[in-house]
This record gives structure tokens, C-alpha cells and sequence, in this order.
């Protein structure tokens, strides 16, 4: 929680909009107390004097006792935003506003409010129509300028965990591709941010977001072969980095243990991206080993007798309880350990000279029961890591040869061989016109706004009448992401 307040629950948002609660330095609005996106993307993109939308970059914000009220309002609703748009990734109809949160409610059905799902039983809805509706809401988002607002407020973080909150709402909106690209391409400093937040900032508020937008961003920086980025990351030495994070032992305190859980599988997710790419076998040689070996030893230390178990997760997070984040972790040092046999020098090698160890553990891996039955290892990782453990059990003890470009890898999974095109996620898009309802049959169909890359049409008309009503040109350079204020 931000603070506490001495309410009661009987609050409504049907009271006056005028109304707030304090709560420390933040502020909870009655008229923001809901899911209704529509209401909530026209806060956080409320516009000044200029046509434009109000940024905490301006000099009007400077430090937490003169915040103004259309600041307040603006955090709150990223806030909300991003608690649905976390419910939508996770296929969940439930989730918290901030004001439940404070006041301890339970989660409410975001369906009252957000229209997108529309009102049918929950067992109907499919993961499909989750995702849809959230792609739909990120580009609402982002074409109505939302995208550059909360980056101002990264660059200004005047309110408690504002940033972590910001860098919530940027892992869901940061998983539409084509916005991951212009970001990519037109704010540099937003890699260094992320890194330098790895790297230095706290576990919580800033490592496990920071890190899960980095991974969505990897994903495409790979998967559209984006090469300055991936020289920047390269530069920032981004790899060597998170492994010196993991070995942190202080870290993984009790206290801190389920963010530790966090971080440490979706870190390793995304270092088992990079090592499966190409360009990986050009990584230095410091560096290849030091990933090498700390994936060698998290495979060598789990426990095979009792598997360990995820932890148990707060109400706001219920949504993670049908993950396994344990196994997770598994699969991607695998993925780095197999890797690094095809890739790098002496991998190979070094696996066959630890026979006594690592060929026991493996042993014990196959013979593992949740492998073939899910039992003690649930989700759908278990087959691909049977497959990992079966490839390397042949490739390493059963093959004669000691030739590594002889392994054969056409029994590996694809996923493991090449793990991207399932996190790779194509969009159709609606019409930005919006009183227009179509919708793409194909992806990049129709054609985008050459001036700022956001926006996209089904028709000359519809670009026309949207110039003349919200794309204006004042708000297209906005949108571009190129103004001094982002």
C-alpha cells in the first residue's frame, strides 16, 4: 500500500469527481475508481493550453509537495490502466483499482466497466479475446499520447512508486510489436534506464519491472535483427550484469524471496534469448563462461528430491498461482547449457569431463516423475525440459563422436532451438478513426502515418476525417515521440 487513510469501505466512485482521498503523497480520486478505459485514457492524456497532453517533464512538476491535481489524477489512472491491462495478459476478469487495494476490497469483475470483453460468462471467453482486448487498449493508449505521458513521469518520478508503476504499465503496452519498434528507435535512453535499474535500482520497485519490459524488448530487438539496439545492450554489458544480480545472495533473502522468483526467471528468459541467437558465439569469451557456468550450476543444485515449489503469491497476484516459475527457471539454463555446446568453445567439452555429476543429475531428471506425468513439475514446461535433458543425455554419452559439429539437433524442440517465434506476438489493428469500427484482416494491412509511425487507416477518408477532428499536426508530432519533453 501507498498509505492508509481512515475511511471506510462505503466509498463510491458515484460521489463527486472533486472528491479525493489522500493516502500519504498519492491521491485517489472517486471519479477514477473503475475500469472504464475510455475514462481513464482521457485523464492520463488530459490536454494543457497547447493542445497537447500535460507531461511531468514540465517545469509545473518538480517535487512531491507541488504535484498538481491533473498529475495526481494522471498517476492514478496508469495505475488502473495497468492493473487491467495486467488482468487482460493473464486472461483474469478480476483485479484491484488502487482505492481497493487501500482499502482492502476484494479484486472487482474489470466487466462492469470495460466494455472490450463484453458481458459474457467468463468460462466463454477465450485466451484469444483476453489478448485482443488488450492489444486494442495498448493502441488506444498510444495513439492518444499516453505513451509519451508516462514516460515523462519515468523521467520525473515525483510520487512514490510511480516508476514501478509506469514500468507495469510499459510491460503490457510494450507487447504490441510495432510500439516496442518506434520506442526502440526513437528513445535510446529508455534501454540505458532499464539497465541502469537492473544494475542498481531495488528489487521490487525496480528490477522485476525493469526487467520485464527488457525482455519484451529483446524479443523484438532480436526477432527484427534491430542492431543498434542490440550493440547498445551489448555496450551496457547487460549480460554479464543480470548474472552478477542472481548470484546475489542478498537477494534472495526471505524477505525478498518471491520478487527474487520474479527476476530470476524472467532475467534468465531473457538470457537464454540472446544466447540463443547467432550473434552470441561473438559474445566475448568472459563473458560466454560466466553465463555457461552459473546455468551449469542452477541445473547441478536443483533439487530432483523435492522440486522446488513457487511461492505463495499475495490476492493482487493471484494470477501467477498457475505458473511455475520454478521449472521456468529450469527450461532456460537448459536452453543456455545447449547453447553454449553448439556455440561456444570448449562447452562441449566441459560438459563430458563433469560425467560424474552432471551425468547423475541428469540421470535423476529422466527418472523424475513430473517430467512424463506433470505431477511435480506443472505447467508446459516439462516436456521441453525432458527433451533438453534426453538430447543431452545422447548428445554427451550416448553419441560416440567428441566432434561437436557432428551433434545431431533434429530431435530438439523448437523451442528450445529457437525459442522467439512463440513469444512473437503479430497485431491486427483497428482504424484509428474512431468512428470508424474495422478492424485488419492482415497484419500491416493499412497503411501508418508516415510523420509519426502511430496511427493507421482503413481508407483515405478515414485518415482525412481523423486530421481534421484528433490527429492534428500539433498532436501528430506529439505522438511521434520525438518532442524535447520525452
Amino acid at each position: 500500500m501507498v498509505g492508509s487513510c481512515g475511511h471506510h469501505n462505503t466509498i463510491s466512485n458515484k460521489d463527486s469527481p472533486n472528491i479525493r482521498i489522500k493516502f500519504n503523497e498519492w491521491s485517489s480520486f472517486l471519479d477514477l475508481d473503475h475500469f472504464n478505459s475510455s475514462y481513464l485514457i482521457a485523464v492520463l492524456t488530459e490536454k494543457k493550453c497547447s493542445n497537447k497532453p500535460y507531461l511531468w517533464t514540465d517545469s509545473s512538476v518538480k517535487c512531491e509537495s507541488n504535484v498538481s491535481i491533473t498529475a495526481l489524477r494522471q498517476a492514478e489512472a496508469t495505475f488502473n490502466l495497468s492493473q487491467l491491462m495486467f488482468a487482460l495478459y493473464h486472461g483474469s476478469i478480476s483485479a484491484c483499482t488502487f482505492l481497493d487495494l487501500q482499502l482492502n476490497r476484494p479484486p472487482r469483475d474489470i466487466r462492469k466497466h470495460f466494455t472490450l470483453l463484453g458481458t459474457k460468462n467468463c468460462y466463454n471467453l477465450s485466451g484469444t479475446t483476453f489478448r485482443e482486448a488488450l492489444h486494442t487498449l495498448c493502441w488506444e493508449i498510444t495513439e492518444s499520447g499516453g505513451l509519451s505521458v508516462i514516460f515523462s513521469m519515468m523521467q520525473n518520478p515525483v510520487l512514490p512508486i510511480i516508476r514501478q508503476k509506469c514500468l507495469d504499465a510499459l510491460t503490457n503496452i510494450l507487447c504490441v510489436e510495432h510500439i516496442e519498434k518506434i520506442v526502440l528507435e526513437r528513445q535510446p535512453w529508455f534501454l540505458e534506464k532499464l539497465v541502469t535499474l537492473i544494475k542498481s535500482g531495488d528489487l521490487q520497485c525496480d528490477m522485476v519491472p525493469a526487467i520485464s519490459v527488457l525482455d519484451r524488448l529483446i524479443v523484438v530487438i532480436l526477432s527484427e535483427n534491430m542492431k543498434l539496439p542490440y550493440e547498445q545492450l551489448i555496450k551496457l554489458d547487460f549480460v554479464t550484469m543480470c548474472i552478477h544480480r542472481l548470484q546475489n545472495e542478498d537477494l534472495a533473502h526471505s524477505n525478498t524471496y518471491l520478487h527474487f522468483v520474479k527476476f530470476r526467471t524472467i532475467a534468465m528468459q531473457a538470457i537464454a534469448l540472446l544466447c540463443a541467437h547467432s550473434r552470441s558465439g561473438l559474445w566475448q569469451s568472459n563473458v560466454q563462461d560466466l553465463v555457461f557456468m552459473h546455468s551449469f550450476r542452477s541445473v547441478l543444485l536443483w533439487n530432483t528430491d523435492k522440486p522446488p515449489s513457487d511461492p505463495a503469491w499475495h490476492q493482487s497476484e493471484s494470477f501467477y498461482r498457475s505458473m511455475s516459475f520454478s521449472s521456468s527457471a529450469l527450461l532456460f539454463s537448459f536452453i543456455v547449457l545447449i547453447h553454449g555446446v553448439l556455440k561456444w568453445q570448449n562447452k562441449f567439452e566441459f560438459l563430458k569431463a563433469q560425467a560424474l555429476a552432471f551425468k547423475y543429475q541428469l540421470s535423476k531428471l529422466l527418472t523424475l516423475k513430473g517430467l512424463s506425468t506433470g505431477q511435480k513439475i506443472s505447467g508446459t514446461n516439462a516436456g521441453v525440459i525432458l527433451n533438453a535433458v534426453e538430447w543431452l543425455w545422447m548428445a554427451l554419452y550416448s553419441t560416440p563422436t567428441n566432434i561437436r559439429e557432428k551433434i545431431d539437433t533434429s530431435s530438439l524442440s523448437a523451442a528450445i532451438l529457437n525459442p522467439l517465434p512463440e513469444l512473437c506476438e503479430r497485431v491486427l489493428r483497428h482504424c484509428s478513426n474512431k468512428q470508424c469500427k474495422k478492424r485488419e484482416s492482415t497484419v500491416g494491412k493499412w497503411s501508418v502515418c508516415s510523420l509519426c509511425g502511430i496511427t493507421c487507416y482503413c481508407s483515405d477518408g478515414c485518415s482525412g476525417l481523423d486530421k481534421q477532428k484528433e490527429h492534428t499536426p500539433e498532436m501528430c508530432n506529439f505522438l511521434a515521440l520525438r518532442h524535447s519533453d520525452c
